[in-house]
């Protein structure tokens, strides 16, 4: 029976591309959180109704479609940007950390946006529950940037340690 040959950082490897699989899947939870309040549930419906009392039920369902349009596309674009970071990080692309930088500064600023701007009634804009649900991804995404670039880091010492033998 002979053994399994293993390369070096492959279980650190696999632990990153589980790592990411855990932002994707989070994101996907990001996405379909608006979708489920705005036919079942009435989290954005009564956040609606506290901040407009002279908007009626037909005004309210219109905002509360607009509302989950919006943060799903919100959270439909870090979907892509968590399956771009997949495929980068399974084929080692030297560029993996630095677009999971960027896209964890302009996901973290939208994500704040959503959860801190006043909308025209002088209450937040979303309601922090469901605001906050974009927030997990936001914060897997932190993590995945320091594991990519501590990856890539390995990657570089363990290249200039085989050079110089």
């Amino acid at each position: 029976m002979s053994t399994p040959v293993v390369r070096p950082g492959h279980h650190r490897r696999r632990g990153l591309v589980g790592a990411v699989l855990i932002g994707l899947a989070l994101a996907v939870v990001a996405l379909a959180v608006p979708v489920i309040d705005a036919t079942a549930g009435h989290l954005l419906a009564d956040h609606l109704r506290l901040g407009y009392p002279q908007y009626t039920e037909a005004d309210i369902a219109a905002a509360v479609t607009v509302s989950a349009v919006a943060l799903s596309t919100v959270a439909g674009l870090a979907v892509i940007c968590w399956l771009v970071t997949l495929v980068a990080t399974v084929t080692r692309r030297r560029w993996s950390w630095v677009f999971a930088l960027a896209v964890l500064i302009v996901g973290g600023l939208v994500v704040l946006t959503t959860m801190m701007v006043p909308d025209t009634s002088g209450r937040l804009g979303f309601p922090l529950s469901i605001s906050a649900t974009l927030m997990l991804p936001t914060v897997a995404g932190a993590v995945i940037v320091v594991l990519l670039r501590r990856d890539r880091a390995g990657v570089s010492r363990a290249g200039a340690v085989a050079a110089s033998h």
